[in-house]
């Protein structure tokens, strides 16, 4: 689920940055262009690491910039299918239920509920389902449940999870 990967980029220096400062621009370019985005092959990229490798590899004559091979460290959020993993439930409505995973909302939809759960609402008039056969059994808003994801799908802007608890021992953690 959380990875160390290692990323090689081209960026460009531009010439009022040749001072001593120019690593600390090299490493703020890397976090404007790759933390917290969604990258199609590792994920979320969480966290940017360190610098492992720099690479002068030309001066453009066009205007004096340099561009750099910059070889980073990074930590990833890359959630994969049939991975068992423990979550906080964010919402529930009459669909199922929604559970936060870091940078990632995992949804579980009713069908993909176990049976004996039905959709009712608690005494304060919040959604929940309720264990038919075990009242103290409760699917609601910040309980801690383990779940099974069973599919996941990256698009440019957005990355969606589908889990499921109607396996053996997964549902909420008591």
């Amino acid at each position: 689920m959380f990875f160390l990967q290692e990323i090689t980029t081209k960026i460009k220096l531009p010439p009022n940055n040749f001072n001593s400062s120019y690593l600390k621009f090299i490493k703020d370019t890397l976090i404007s262009k790759y933390e917290s985005q969604l990258d199609q092959f590792y994920g979320f990229i969480v966290k940017i690491r360190k610098i492992t490798e720099l690479k002068q590899l030309k001066v453009l004559n066009s205007d004096g910039s340099m561009i750099f091979e910059v070889k980073f460290e990074c930590l990833t959020f890359n959630p994969r299918k049939n991975q068992v993993i423990d979550g906080f439930i964010t919402q529930v409505n009459q669909l199922g239920v929604y559970v936060s995973l870091g940078p990632v909302v995992a949804c579980i939809q009713r069908m993909c509920l176990p049976l004996e759960y039905e959709y009712s609402f608690n005494n304060l008039g919040e959604k929940l389902f309720v264990d038919k056969n075990d009242s103290s059994n409760k699917l609601e808003k910040g309980v801690l449940i383990r779940f099974r994801i069973a599919g996941t799908r990256k698009d440019e802007n957005s990355f969606e999870v589908l889990g499921v608890i109607n396996d053996n021992f997964l549902g909420p953690l008591n």
